[in-house]
């Protein structure tokens, strides 16, 4: 369908290895999207005259299960019929609460992509209906239009559909009693894709989805925020197809060695493939309980060492089908093992992009009376829970902290209850220190005359008469003694000998008057009292 020099990746294989030499824009897996990513989603597209339903229930960034119903001949059928059987299949996936993402057929609706400047809102919906009437081939039939902001620099995404074309729809859908959240085109939901757990897998890029009758290409670039095209068939040396190898080229501004991947490659995988259980097959069985719930998301939410991220995009090798696998049965249920792939690659992106709408591009033409919400009031228990559980930990944290301040208010009272006492014992001890200091003065000033009389009477006693004494002055470390001797020479160590008195020394030399010698001793005292 394509030419040789500008081929399609045959396999997964060949599509993991191109986007292996780009380098990858977004983050890993363990992204902060990833955590909240939780929800489930059903997605609708018409395919001729039978309807897809695509249904997939994604849980913290993995894709736990995917399920898909065509419903043939809607047109030559009653709408209670295949409405019954829609409400049938969302029963048995317990997915009845859910609306529905409507995707409009490919020649229902026309995308532009419009480079408008950094703009409000309201600034944007007044350019965008400025122009509208220059934006589809509609001629003068009544038009609804809705747009998106594709990227911070200003392209905005504007989806275009007659008027008559959307009631057409949202009639025969609503009649079949199916309730629908959004009609959209295929374009947004592709681009939602790309971004619900991360980013593209390069700045530039061109994909393609090939069918019986026509090939779609999906692409991006920095020239270009998104571009769908869709041709028929041809074959691959056609001039048709170079003049779209021309026309893809000029309009993302690509290399020329840039190959063009598959475009269900390059989404988030599907899990594989297992036998389906009586109960999710054929007709519906019983009812099934409350603790059969809970068993299936404990189940769900349990973590495989086959579980596939959704951010990959590098499949495991397909396991042989058994006698049980049934690939022909309108209802097919996969989870987590071989890969297989999605009958509609728009049906299955739409079902993503109504899973989790909170990361999704809204192009909604669905008229706003008709629209139905998701009740998130399921979310509920599991919130309340969440946030005790959550309550718990931070007063599990917190606990010590806690004992700690309650511990030191206690103590702080106790002090403060004892505190009077304590300053009333720390003045009686600094009484007690200076009545103490006082006596021990006037102890040492008592033994101060003892002393001094001791050490008269000490000289008295050891000095040799005659001696003649002129003057003596006591102090409290030492003696000064002047007088008169027959011989001075030996007083020195006389007075050493003493147990009071010890370094005698002359001060000034001896002296000699009237056949006598005239001394001036200065001598320490060995006790010493301050």
């Amino acid at each position: 369908m394509t030419s040789t020099n500008f081929p399609i990746a045959s396999s997964t294989k060949g599509a993991a290895s191109t986007l292996e030499e780009a380098k990858p824009l977004g983050p890993g897996p363990a992204t902060w999207r990833r955590w909240v990513a939780v929800g489930a989603g059903i997605g609708i597209e018409c395919h001729g005259d039978d309807l897809l339903v695509t249904a997939v229930s994604v849980r913290f960034g993995k894709l736990t299960s995917l399920a898909e119903l065509r419903i043939a001949g809607i047109s030559q059928r009653p709408a209670s019929d295949w409405g019954s059987e829609y409400a049938d299949f969302l029963k048995r996936l317990e997915l009845g609460h859910l609306a529905a993402n409507l995707v409009l057929p490919r020649d229902a609706a026309t995308v532009r992509v419009l480079p408008l400047p950094p703009l409000s809102p309201a600034e944007i919906e007044a350019a965008v209906g400025f122009q509208i009437d220059s934006l589809h081939p509609f001629a003068d039939d009544p038009v609804v239009h809705a747009w998106a902001r594709l990227n911070k620099a200003g392209a905005v995404l504007v989806a275009i559909a007659r008027e008559e074309t959307v009631r057409l729809w949202a009639d025969r859908i609503v009649e079949a009693g199916i309730s629908l959240t959004s009609m959209t085109v295929g374009a947004a939901c592709i681009y939602s894709a790309f971004r619900l757990w991360g980013l593209p897998p390069a700045t530039q890029f061109v994909a393609a989805e090939e069918s019986a009758s026509e090939v779609e290409y999906y692409g991006e670039s920095p020239s270009r925020a998104l571009l769908s095209h869709v041709v028929p068939a041809t074959p691959p040396a056609s001039l048709q197809s170079e003049r779209t190898q021309i026309f893809l080229r000029s309009e993302l501004r690509l290399d020329p060695e840039t190959p063009c991947l598959r475009l269900r490659d390059l989404l988030p995988q599907p899990p594989a493939s297992t036998p389906l259980p009586p109960s999710w097959g054929g007709p519906p069985g019983p009812r099934p309980t409350p603790w059969s719930r809970i068993l299936r998301s404990f189940q769900l939410l349990r973590r495989t060492p086959s579980a596939l991220d959704l951010n990959t995009a590098q499949p495991a090798a397909t396991a042989p089908e058994t006698a049980d696998t049934q690939p022909s049965a309108p209802l097919r249920e996969f989870s987590e093992s071989v890969i297989e792939s999605p009958q509609s690659v728009r049906c299955y992106c739409a079902a993503l992009s109504a899973a989790c709408p909170w990361f999704a591009v809204s192009v909604n033409l669905l008229p706003a009376g008709m629209r139905k919400s998701n009740s998130r009031l399921i979310f509920v228990p599991t919130v309340i829970l969440a946030v005790l559980l959550l309550v718990c930990g931070i007063a599990y944290l917190a606990q010590s902290t806690w004992e700690a301040r309650r511990y030191l208010r206690e103590l702080n009272a106790q002090i403060a209850s004892v505190s009077p006492a304590a300053k009333k014992a720390a003045a009686l001890d600094l009484q007690i220190n200076d009545a103490l200091s006082r006596t021990r003065q006037i102890d040492s000033f008592l033994a101060r005359s003892k002393a001094d009389l001791d050490a008269l009477d000490e000289l008295t006693r050891i000095l040799p008469p005659p001696l003649f004494a002129s003057s003596m002055t006591l102090s409290r470390d030492s003696v000064t003694l002047e007088g008169q001797a027959e011989s001075a020479a030996g007083l020195l160590k006389i007075m050493d000998s003493s147990p009071l008195f010890y370094g005698s020394s002359f001060a000034g030399g001896i002296g000699h008057a009237a056949n006598t010698d005239v001394f001036h001793i200065v001598t320490k005292r060995r006790e010493v009292i301050p």
